[in-house]
């Protein structure tokens, strides 16, 4: 989740994704800034509500909702390297999950059952890592960190805190990150990036395949990636190749994420991505695992109006791997305002047909609309 601005401190309704997308942009935003002789603290503020139309029963699917969260970084330059520690606190209610993905404050149940549970509140260290330069072309960074902040990165559409809130735009659905479909995870890992030239980067790591940090690699999940970059400003091109493999669900893939300039107020992006998974479930406990994502296609793009105002449009398509289930389709479209350097409000509307398939919760959600309204404060 790359952007060109920090965010960092949010308050977000999917804090999966949010948190994902801050911590690639405050990352940025720090690493121009590191110095071995200086802390920086920095963060930021997110929080969303959303009205939900859905075809569910009003006493099954909550129809409005809010969440917040805080995120703090603190980063120092240590030796030739920097280390950084994240810590984040959300809370709030999820009135309709998958939306804008689920919570990992949840205490999980199937949508309608006594043990589900929209609401969550959480804090906790989500990252803490040290990079450093091993030779002049080889990084390597060690610790408890998300893969999201290094991998499938767009410009476009990554940051749900100032781009699109619909989760399949914030990441490709087919790459089955450590977490698994519904939780964002910050596990321990390690990763290796090196420069080839000006254009091309490429990077690879391996991290303990968990849904948070465990401290134990009995199942491993492995990626690698390379970023080509090509042309100057307003005719930027990136391309990003990505290959993944689960060891603990004995799934792997491949995705291709891009995005271009096309003058200096517009930009397009595009993600296709598949996934390859076994014959047989490894877990047969595993309800949704034949409903996963096996191919996930998305597009769409932006413009910067007067300045101040960005409108942009995505659409994304996903195939389950049972046969017989339908294709899920999303729309997310938003209006953004920035008030000033630090503050920005945004107006977002999603149109959700076939709703993870439809499965489990076919009989209670076949489509949905969410309207949010987000204010995002920066420091």
């Amino acid at each position: 989740m790359q952007t060109t601005t920090n965010c960092a401190l949010r308050i977000k309704l999917s804090r999966s994704a949010v948190i994902a997308a801050c911590i690639s942009s405050a990352s940025a935003l720090a690493s121009s800034k590191a110095n071995d002789s200086e802390l920086y603290v920095y963060g930021g503020i997110t929080t969303v509500v959303q009205k939900i139309q859905s075809s569910a029963p009003e006493t099954v699917v909550g129809r409005f909702g809010s969440a917040l969260s805080a995120d703090l970084f603190l980063e120092k330059g240590v030796f030739d390297g920097k280390a950084l520690l994240y810590i984040n606190h959300s809370q709030g209610y999820d009135p309709l999950p998958s939306s804008n993905s689920d919570y990992e404050g949840s205490t999980g149940g199937a949508l309608g059952e006594p043990a589900y549970d929209e609401g969550f509140s959480d804090t906790r260290i989500a990252e803490a890592f040290y990079e450093a330069p091993l030779t002049h072309v080889l990084t390597v960074t060690v610790g408890m960190f998300s893969p999201q902040r290094y991998f499938d990165n767009n410009n476009i559409a990554s940051d749900q805190t100032r781009q699109f809130l619909g989760h399949p735009f914030i990441n490709n659905s087919a790459i089955e990150f450590p977490g698994h479909r519904s939780i964002h995870a910050y596990p321990g890992g390690v990763r290796l990036s090196a420069p080839l030239g000006k254009s091309i980067t490429l990077q690879g790591a391996l991290f303990e395949d968990a849904q948070d940090y465990s401290g134990t690699f009995g199942h491993t999940f492995a990626i690698a990636e390379a970023d080509l970059a090509f042309g100057t400003g307003n005719a930027a091109t990136n391309l990003r190749l990505t290959t993944w493999k689960s060891n603990i669900n004995k799934t792997s893939g491949i995705a291709l994420s891009a995005d271009r300039n096309l003058g200096e107020d517009y930009s397009v992006f595009a993600r296709y991505g598949v996934k390859t998974l076994p014959a047989v479930s490894p877990d047969p406990t595993m309800d949704d695992f034949a409903s996963s994502v096996k191919t996930a296609l998305s597009a769409g793009g932006q413009a910067i109006i007067g300045g101040d105002f960005t409108v942009a449009l995505g659409y994304c398509v996903e195939t389950p791997n049972d046969k017989t289930l339908a294709k899920s389709t999303w729309i997310d479209t938003y209006v953004s305002y920035a008030v000033n350097d630090s503050v920005r409000l945004a107006v977002d509307y999603q149109s959700i047909k076939n709703k993870t398939f439809g499965h489990p919760i076919n009989a209670l959600v076949d489509s949905a609309t969410v309207v949010s309204g987000r204010l995002q404060v920066d420091f």
